[in-house]
């Protein structure tokens, strides 16, 4: 579901022939049948990745201290709780605003602007995670010389250590924060686009108020978790 939700941002798709067809970035989210349990998913998995940045800050080992163990591991699966929640709450507030504006169903309108959360969703991932996929490559690379730890060097490459230099901090900082600014304008590019297909022009742009304060909240929330880790 959520890579599939993912996959329907790309400018690249399929015919129901099976021809591979150009098409707007974005334009995919509109046609995804978005259900109460994707929007879940979407705001677990987006929840989840601020805790990762979370996790780095100097502030949560502040809070967590340097605990190991069992005691670590609740102490994270609080956090993961708290993280998950709070970025649920600012998504379900925004709904509820838009709800009393428009006189929709709060349910229905969670659903129908879920997939604005998507592109936000990619852009955290893309800077929590950038580092970490360059330093798995080369590591899959060093264990595939050795594949059963017997010794081996098919490839030359089982002594190699992870060369944390390969990209440039500075090149990853920039990708990092571009990828969240972007995720957030994309963001609001679609929610945009729910709120003028669905509504009449006066509700359409009231509504997109409360959620471009949504999309401002966690952009600041990215870029301020970005610059702790």
């Amino acid at each position: 579901m959520l890579f599939g939700l993912l996959a329907s941002m790309a400018p690249v798709t399929r015919s129901p022939e099976g021809a591979l067809r150009l098409r707007l970035p974005l334009s995919g989210l509109a046609n995804f049948n978005i259900t109460p349990a994707a929007t879940s998913t979407i705001l677990i998995v987006l929840g989840g990745t601020t805790f990762d940045g979370f996790g780095e800050s100097s502030l949560w080992r502040d809070l967590a201290g340097t605990h190991t163990g069992w005691t670590n591991a609740a102490y994270a699966s609080l956090g993961l709780v708290v993280s998950i929640s709070v970025i649920s709450a600012l998504y379900l507030t925004g709904v509820r605003s838009m709800s009393t504006i428009t006189g929709r169903e709060p349910q229905e309108l969670a659903t129908l602007f879920a997939p604005s959360l998507v592109p936000i969703t990619f852009g955290y991932a893309l800077a929590h995670y950038l580092q970490l996929a360059f330093d798995k490559i080369q590591t899959f690379w060093f264990r595939l010389s050795d594949p059963f730890g017997q010794g081996w060097d098919l490839f030359g490459a089982a002594d190699g250590r992870i060369d944390f230099t390969v990209i440039s901090p500075d090149t990853i900082a920039w990708v990092q924060a571009l990828g969240i600014v972007i995720g957030h304008i994309a963001g609001v590019i679609v929610a945009h686009d729910r709120a003028v297909a669905t509504f009449n022009k006066r509700d359409a742009v009231r509504s997109q108020y409360v959620i471009l304060i949504v999309m401002v909240a966690y952009s600041v929330l990215g870029l301020w978790l970005l610059s702790e880790a």
